[in-house]
C-alpha cells in the first residue's frame, strides 16, 4: 500500500478559487492571521507520525508571505 495521494492540479485549481471566493465573500476581501510566529518541524520527520519530532523551529507568517509576494 502506498502512501502517496495523488491530486490533479485542476482539482486543486478548483478547491483553491472556492477557498479564495468564499474568504473575499466573508472575510472582507481579507484574511487577518492572530498570530504571525507557528512551528516547522523538518523534513526528515514532518511526515513520521509515529515519533515525536525531536527539534521544533520557528516560522513566520508575514516572512514567508513576502518570499511569496517576491516570486510576483
Amino acid at each position: 500500500m502506498s502512501d502517496s495521494v495523488r491530486i490533479p492540479v485542476e482539482r486543486l485549481r478548483q478547491a483553491c478559487t472556492l477557498l479564495l471566493d468564499h474568504l473575499a465573500q466573508n472575510e472582507n476581501g481579507v484574511v487577518e492571521l492572530e498570530c504571525d510566529y507557528f512551528w516547522t518541524i523538518d523534513d526528515d520527520t514532518l511526515y513520521n507520525v509515529y515519533a515525536e519530532p525531536a527539534e521544533l523551529g520557528v516560522g513566520q507568517v508575514s516572512e514567508s508571505w513576502a518570499h511569496l509576494v517576491l516570486q510576483w
